[in-house]
């Protein structure tokens, strides 16, 4: 009896352990599995790669954590991304401060209406964002007529995007920088 009364607690406690840590235990044996699958998996270069590529994901991320944790829901984020990188693409000629600027300032405008429908007009954020959601889109389709932009070469715009500190992508760097802030807030 007593066996079975330890069985059902180390069970309880499984899954406890299971609820809290899955997404991390799941994580470590994908990456053992894929470890023996490939050869160049565990590699330096691959890592940063990897690295690389999720750093706009989790710099958008902490964004959206923050208004998760305020209760809130924001739909619209990947749209107004897409409509000041359609912005920066086209006016980095001009200077790397001006197509900046523009989409900084594209960015806070959309987000200031979020935030107006929302707080002085009482529109629910899930419907306000996803309006904004489909103003983003259209003002990018009608932007780009539907064609992908080709940017101007930017040598700034280039170091930050694809250059380096050290053995350390800049896009890495930035996105721990915004991790750190995170922490801190």
């Amino acid at each position: 009896m007593k066996e079975r009364l330890d069985l059902g607690e180390n069970l309880k406690g499984l899954k406890k352990l299971v609820r809290r840590f899955g997404i991390i235990i799941a994580f470590i044996v994908l990456c053992i599995v894929t470890s023996f699958l490939s050869d160049i998996f565990l590699t330096t270069g691959n890592l940063i790669n990897v690295l690389r590529q999720v750093s706009i994901n989790g710099i958008l991320a902490v964004g959206m954590t923050l208004v998760i944790i305020s209760k809130g829901i924001d739909l619209s984020v990947g749209s107004i991304l897409a409509i000041t990188g359609a912005i920066t693409a086209t006016f980095l000629a001009k200077g790397f401060f001006i197509g900046i600027g523009l989409a900084i300032g594209l960015g806070m405008f959309l987000g200031f209406i979020n935030g107006l429908a929302i707080t002085r007009f009482n529109i629910p954020p899930f419907v306000a964002t996803l309006g904004m959601m489909t103003v983003g889109r259209g003002m990018t389709l009608a932007y780009t007529s539907g064609y992908p932009l080709m940017p101007t070469r930017n040598p700034i715009f280039q170091a930050i995007g694809a250059g380096y500190i050290g053995p350390i992508p800049i896009p890495v760097i930035i996105s721990a920088v915004v991790f750190v802030l995170l922490d801190f807030s």
